[in-house]
C-alpha cells in the first residue's frame, strides 16, 4: 500500500520563490511602510520611522519567503534613518534592536509560509487518496457493504447494488439482517459473524430468495474497522450462484458420461450378451415345444407337464434376471451412496464380466479369501469400474496362449481395501503409460480411450485412487476404497 501511495501522491514540497520576485515584493513592502510613516508624520506629526516595518516585513516573508522580508527590512531601516534623522527612535541601540526584530519576523513569516504550503499539499494528498479509495470501493468487482454496530447498512458499492438489484431500492439504510435473511433477535453483527464462521467451516452459503429467478447463494467475509472511534464492519459478499449452477451442470454431465460409459461397456459385450440371453430363451423354447407335445397326448402324465412348465418358467426368469441386471447397470444416473458388502459388488461385477470371459475363451479367477466388511459406495458405479477393467483384461489376453484374468480383494490400510484386476496380456506400451488415464488415450485399434478416464473419476469421487501397478509381472490395475470391518458393521447397525 505504501508503494501505491508513493506512486499516487504528489510530494508535499515547497518550491522556492524566485529571487527577483522576492526583491520586488521586499521593495514594495518597504515603500508601503515608509510611505505610511511619512503620511503619519505629515498628518499627525508623529515620528514613527520603523513601526510599520514590522507589519510589512512579516507580510513580505509570508508572501515571498524570508528573502523578501529581509530586503524589505533593510530598505525600511535605511529609509527610516535617512527620512527621519532627528526622530527620537533613530538611535543606534534602537536601530540594532529593530533590525533583530525584523530578522526574527522574516524567518517566522517564512516558516509560517512553508507550513501553510505543506498543509495545503497534504490536504491535496488526502483528497486524492479519498477520491482514489472511493473509486476503488465503487468499482471493486466484489460486493462490499459497510455496516454500523446496529446492523444498518451505511453504504454499499456498485457491485453490491447490482447483486441485489431485484430489491428495487437502495441498500443504504437497510438492515443487514433483513437483507441476508438473518435472525431478527439479538445482535445483527453477532448473527452475521456466526454465519461467516459456519460458512468458513462447512462451505455453507446464504440463500437469498429472488422472485422469478434462482436464489442467490452467497459466501461472506467480515472485518471490523473503527472509524472516528466508532465500530463499523465491512461485509464482503461473493456470489456463488454461477459456480454452484456450473457445478450442478457439470455433475449432471459427468453422470451422463458415466452412463454412456456403462452403455459403451455393454456395447462391447454385444455378442456375449446375445449369447448369454440366447441360452435361457432357447431352453425355454425347447421346454415350450415339449409341453406342446405333451399336451397333444391326452393321457400324458400331468405331473411331468407341470415339471416341464416349471423348468421353462425358470429359464424365462433367468433371462429376466439378466435383463434386469443389465438395465440397472445402464439406467443408474445419480450417485446413490450406501454401505454395501464388498463380496456382493465383486461377485455381481464378475457375473457381468463372465460374458466377455466366455466369448474370449478366457478364465476369470475371483479371489475373496475372507470377510472384508462393507464399503460406502455407489454399487453400480464401482461395478462399472470393475467391468471396464475386466473387459480391458479380456481384450488384452484374447490373442494370448494363456488367457487368465484375476480379480482380487485385499486389505490396504486399516481403513482401506485395494481391489486389483490383473491379466496375462502384453502389458501397457511405454508411450501410452504416462497418459494412461487421460481422455482419449488408448492403445486399442478401435478404442475410444474414455473407459479408464471415467473409471479414475469414479474412484476419486469415492475418495479412492486408481493406478497402474507397473511393478507386477502381470498387467495389474488397482484401486482403493474406504471400508468398515465386519465387526464394525454390527456396532453401526
Amino acid at each position: 500500500m505504501n508503494r501505491l501511495w508513493e506512486a499516487l501522491d504528489d510530494r508535499p514540497s515547497v518550491h522556492p520563490v524566485p529571487f527577483g520576485s522576492a526583491i520586488r515584493v521586499g521593495c514594495l513592502a518597504a515603500c508601503a511602510a515608509l510611505a505610511t510613516s511619512l503620511t503619519i508624520r505629515t498628518v499627525f506629526h508623529y515620528e514613527w520611522p520603523f513601526i510599520f516595518g514590522f507589519l510589512t516585513t512579516l507580510a513580505a516573508s509570508l508572501r515571498a519567503s524570508w528573502r523578501a522580508g529581509i530586503v524589505g527590512a533593510v530598505l525600511v531601516v535605511v529609509g527610516g534613518v535617512l527620512l527621519f534623522p532627528d526622530a527620537p527612535l533613530v538611535t543606534e541601540p534602537i536601530v540594532m534592536a529593530v533590525i533583530g526584530c525584523y530578522l526574527i519576523l522574516a524567518v517566522t513569516g517564512d516558516t509560517l509560509r512553508q507550513s501553510r504550503l505543506t498543509e495545503h499539499a497534504l490536504a491535496q494528498q488526502i483528497r486524492q487518496r479519498e477520491t482514489y479509495l472511493q473509486a476503488i470501493f465503487a468499482t471493486l468487482p466484489a460486493a462490499m457493504l459497510i455496516v454500523n454496530d446496529s446492523g444498518i447498512i451505511v453504504t454499499a458499492n456498485q457491485c453490491a447494488e447490482q447483486l441485489f438489484k431485484h430489491r428495487h431500492e437502495p441498500l443504504a439504510g437497510c438492515s443487514i439482517s433483513a437483507l441476508l435473511n438473518l435472525p431478527n433477535n439479538g445482535s445483527a453483527i453477532g448473527h452475521l459473524a456466526k454465519q461467516v464462521a459456519i460458512g468458513q467451516m462447512t462451505g455453507q452459503t446464504v440463500c437469498i430468495p429472488v422472485s422469478g429467478a434462482h436464489p442467490l447463494e452467497l459466501t461472506m467475509q467480515l472485518a471490523e474497522v473503527p472509524i472516528s472511534g466508532k465500530p463499523f464492519h465491512i461485509v464482503y459478499l461473493r456470489d456463488e450462484t454461477p459456480q454452484r449452477t456450473a457445478d450442478a451442470r457439470r455433475a449432471g454431465l459427468e453422470a451422463q458420461v458415466q452412463q454412456l460409459g456403462r452403455a459403451t461397456a455393454l456395447g462391447q459385450l454385444g455378442s456375449a450378451i446375445a449369447h448369454e440371453l440366447n441360452q435361457p430363451l432357447a431352453s425355454a423354447a425347447l421346454y415350450a415345444g415339449a409341453v406342446r407335445m405333451m399336451l397333444a397326448d391326452p393321457d400324458h402324465d400331468k405331473a411331468e407337464v407341470d415339471a416341464t412348465v416349471v423348468d421353462m418358467l425358470g429359464q424365462l426368469f433367468r433371462a429376466k434376471t439378466i435383463f434386469q441386471r443389465l438395465r440397472n447397470f445402464v439406467a443408474a444416473d445419480e450417485l446413490d451412496m450406501e454401505w454395501v458388502d464388498v463380496r456382493r459388488i465383486v461377485l455381481e461385477a464378475s457375473q457381468l464380466g463372465r460374458m466377455a470371459i466366455r466369448q474370449a475363451s478366457a478364465h476369470l479367477t475371483v479371489v475373496l479369501d475372507e470377510e472384508f466388511g462393507e464399503v460406502f459406495v455407489d454399487p453400480v458405479q464401482i461395478q462399472q469400474v470393475l467391468l471396464n477393467l475386466i473387459v480391458n483384461g479380456v481384450e488384452a489376453v484374447q490373442d494370448r496362449p494363456v488367457r487368465e484374468v484375476t480379480l482380487s480383494v485385499a486389505r490396504w490400510t486399516d481403513r482401506q481395501l485395494v481391489i486389483s484386476v490383473s491379466d496375462t496380456g502384453y502389458g501397457i506400451a511405454d508411450e501410452v503409460r504416462n497418459r494412461l488415464f487421460e481422455p482419449f488415450a488408448t492403445s486399442k485399434r478401435h478404442g475410444l480411450g474414455v473407459g479408464l478416464s471415467i473409471s479414475k473419476s469414479i474412484v476419486e469421487h469415492h475418495q479412492g485412487e486408481l493406478w497402474y501397478d507397473h511393478e507386477q509381472p502381470e498387467t495389474t490395475f488397482r484401486f482403493t476404497l474406504g471400508y468398515r470391518p465386519t465387526d464394525a458393521v454390527g456396532v453401526a447397525a
